[in-house]
């Protein structure tokens, strides 16, 4: 397994935990649709969060459109109007960025709520 994919586990595994921690329930973990992939599926208050996580290493700060790319937010929104469809969901769908900050000073966590809200 390369370095970062062991990263990228490593940090969904922590997002599951932490995303737990603030009430979430869980429902998919790298819910795929043809060859895109949903990083974390969760249900909170009547509502459907699909959570993108990106993990790090570095505390240096970066803004979110250099963390995810258009073209990945397009893949995000055809893999999330797949899981929709498939499941036949009413609740609203919000798109998340969940940073994860993990290394010798330890584990720091910044969620964005909504944070795609223009794209979907």
């Amino acid at each position: 397994m390369s370095w970062k994919k062991y990263l990228g586990n490593e940090g969904e595994t922590l997002a599951c935990q932490y995303l737990q921690s603030l009430g979430m329930q869980i429902v998919a973990r790298n819910w795929r649709f043809r060859h895109y992939e949903l990083d974390i599926i969760a249900k909170q208050h009547g509502e459907i969060h699909v959570i993108e996580v990106k993990t790090r290493r570095s505390d240096q700060y970066i803004e979110i459109s250099d963390l995810v790319r258009r073209a990945q937010i397009e893949r995000i929104l055809s893999a999330t109007q797949a899981y929709v469809e498939t499941y036949h969901c009413t609740e609203p769908v919000l798109l998340d960025l969940l940073v994860i900050i993990t290394n010798a000073a330890g584990t720091k966590f910044e969620f964005y709520p909504d944070a795609f809200h223009d794209s979907f």
